[in-house]
């Protein structure tokens, strides 16, 4: 390992000591039949948002990662052969390897943690002192948004072929492997039939089903005018929860709300340290 790697790690393990205090806000907690609002995912459930987050212990923050590292650069250096003969110069498009991607998704953490997600990256590296001395001493701009075009998860050679054959998503649902699926639906999406969106003569506390093979759509009405879809692979019935007296709230619900902290707790990760950009300027 040569000085400017070794400068690199050390750099990694500073900072990832500057952020240890993760807070999550105080959000009023959120219920199917009272005040709900729209996340990202659609969903509207009864479980608590109120979700303190964990605190992080970011020693080496990627060394129980080492494997999706490889992977990562792997991946990374097959495309960029490909795009290599595009550049001028063939320094330009060197490859990569394990440090520098360290490096590079360091320094997309610490866009998150400087909420600059949505700041252009070139003002990071300004020179008139307004910009990050980090970023420009890890790397140039260029290499960095070279890395950003080139980042791939999978081998681009044999995308083709997998594109074909890989369903494996579906086939991780059947009875075998004893995994389901338990979730909220965006309204918008066209697959849900008209009756079980929001409608104006549907009553308060009603439910709907709807049942195609193992799969199970319920359409729960909290409040006049509004609905919440479920879809769940577990679920074969109209089961109500009698506990809920009046509101009548269907078992597929009450389960969603009861296994759903995870999903809650991953959305204010996602928002307080958001690395997710628009373009790649």
């Amino acid at each position: 390992m040569d000085k400017r790697e070794r400068q690199l790690l050390q750099w990694l393990e500073e900072v990832s000591d500057c952020e240890q205090d993760v807070t999550g806000s105080d959000s009023e907690k959120e219920f199917v039949g009272e005040t709900a609002e729209q996340s990202e995912h659609d969903s509207e459930s009864e479980i608590e948002y109120d979700v303190s987050l964990p605190q992080i212990n970011n020693e080496n923050v990627f060394e129980d990662h080492h494997e999706v590292i490889e992977l990562l650069v792997t991946c990374t250096n097959l495309y960029s052969e490909n795009v290599q003969k595009k550049f001028q110069r063939e320094r330009d498009a060197n490859p990569t390897n394990v440090v520098e991607v360290k490096a590079f998704l360091g320094l997309l953490v610490m866009a998150g943690v400087l909420k600059a997600s949505h700041l252009n990256f070139l003002d990071l590296w300004a020179h008139d002192g307004s910009g990050v001395d980090m970023f420009r001493l890890t790397m140039s701009y260029k290499r960095f948004l070279f890395l950003l075009r080139c980042l791939r998860f999978d081998n681009v050679l044999d995308r083709p072929d997998k594109q074909k054959t890989d369903n494996s998503a579906a086939e991780l649902l059947i009875p075998e492997y004893k995994l389901t699926l338990l979730g909220t639906l965006n309204k918008r999406k066209p697959d849900i039939p008209l009756e079980f969106l929001p409608n104006q003569n549907r009553p308060q506390f009603s439910s709907l089903f709807g049942f195609h093979d193992q799969i199970t759509l319920v359409s729960y009405v909290p409040k006049p005018k509004t609905a919440v879809v479920l879809l769940s692979t577990m679920h074969n019935d109209v089961a109500i929860d009698t506990s809920t007296n009046e509101t009548q709230k269907p078992e597929i619900t009450i389960h969603y709300n009861d296994t759903k902290e995870g999903v809650d707790c991953n959305d204010q990760l996602c928002a307080t340290y958001n690395v997710g950009r628009r373009t790649k300027r």
